[in-house]
């Protein structure tokens, strides 16, 4: 199993997170409400290998909950390589959007009615290493009744102390949380039990594999195209830490 280090941080500035009148200072009758809010403070970022000079990593752009106006369209761009990519954020205020860089870039966030907060990508020398996972612990599977989504699950060493565990698809901005398997699942087939917790209720197939009993065990279901890119970070009261990455596998 091989993951990388992650060499990456950020210097937020210029963020508004209270809403009010902004008044343009030329036209006293023209008046913009700002309706919207973006929190620098609980934005986070990761990649899955180390940021150069040379060639473009993938920055994945985290907004922790409460971070930006719920339901509005969310756009990152690099400044440099005018790069591009969007997302909705979610009913919580979190959001998650990924787009390249190279060090030293500078990535500005932009909510639909609120301020634009710019972002210098530069190196990290202490962020958080991933928990050591036990030899061969990670599965990815497609699920075998809905072929939309994967299977993802991960065995710890020993168990998170705090914080969780989440799995991010970065080609649509799905993510889910890991949950953490206390009980054995039932066997594939089965009717599930109505106490059993679903990270996504409304959409999410059950689980196809028969996992086993182990408080180290961490699992959760994704909607996921075979090679979609999937960010895997352990999120501790906001510090993210270094991403494992993984491609969705292909169709059965």
């Amino acid at each position: 199993m091989k993951y990388f280090a992650l060499i990456a941080s950020v210097v937020l500035a210029g963020a508004c997170s209270d809403s009010g009148p902004l008044n343009s200072p030329n036209d006293t009758t023209n008046k913009i409400e700002v309706t919207g809010y973006l929190d620098a403070s609980k934005v986070k970022t990761t990649t899955s290998s180390p940021l150069n000079s040379s060639s473009e990593v993938l920055v994945t752009i985290i907004g922790i909950q409460d971070a930006a106006t719920p339901l509005r369209e969310l756009t990152a761009i690099n400044e440099r390589s005018g790069t591009s990519n969007n997302t909705i954020v979610a009913q919580d205020g979190s959001f998650v959007v990924a787009v390249p860089a190279l060090l030293g870039d500078t990535i500005n966030l932009t909510v639909d009615g609120a301020a634009e907060t710019p972002l210098d990508v530069e190196t990290w020398d202490d962020q958080p290493q991933f928990p050591a996972i036990s030899e061969d612990g990670i599965l990815v599977e497609r699920s075998a009744e809905s072929p939309d989504y994967i299977f993802i699950s991960i065995q710890l060493i020993t168990p998170l102390e705090s914080g969780f565990l989440e799995v991010m698809n970065i080609t649509n901005d799905h993510y889910a949380i890991l949950d953490y398997d206390s009980e054995p699942h039932e066997e594939p087939g089965e009717e599930e039990s109505e106490s059993e917790p679903e990270s996504e209720p409304e959409s999410e197939p059950e689980n196809d594999p028969e996992l086993p009993h182990d408080d180290n065990f961490y699992s959760s279901q994704l909607m996921a195209e075979p090679g979609d890119i999937l960010f895997i970070v352990h999120n501790n009261e906001g510090i993210i830490s270094e991403a494992i990455e993984i491609i969705a596998p292909d169709s059965f």
